[in-house]
């Protein structure tokens, strides 16, 4: 089975978070970072009836970065509760909460 090489990676710090983007082997291509205390998760209900899916967003200021797009929508909502969960919890613990790497052929 033929899995994917995209992977996400977001890290809750201290006073940031860390959303990286990359390859499998590769590490990180690009990151973008945003101050914790701002930042928001947002899942949103996009379509309806059979077509309907969730899309998830670490937001903060305007600016939106989409996550979990390779996960599934039971997924996607599991990772929504487990960063909001996260982002209360005292800042000055380090939380790595996700890394998603999915097999081609499982959505």
């Amino acid at each position: 089975m033929q899995r994917s090489l995209h992977r996400q990676v977001v890290s809750l710090g201290e006073e940031t978070v860390r959303i990286e983007f990359g390859m499998a082997g590769q590490g990180a291509i690009y990151s973008v970072e945003m101050p914790r205390y701002w930042t928001r998760v947002l899942l949103e209900n996009e379509g309806d009836g059979p077509r309907r899916q969730y899309r998830l967003w670490l937001a903060n200021s305007g600016n939106r970065v989409r996550i979990g797009q390779f996960l599934t929508d039971e997924e996607r909502k599991a990772l929504a509760a487990r960063l909001q969960c996260a982002l209360r919890l005292s800042p000055t613990l380090n939380v790595t909460a996700m890394a998603t790497e999915k097999t081609l052929g499982d959505a």
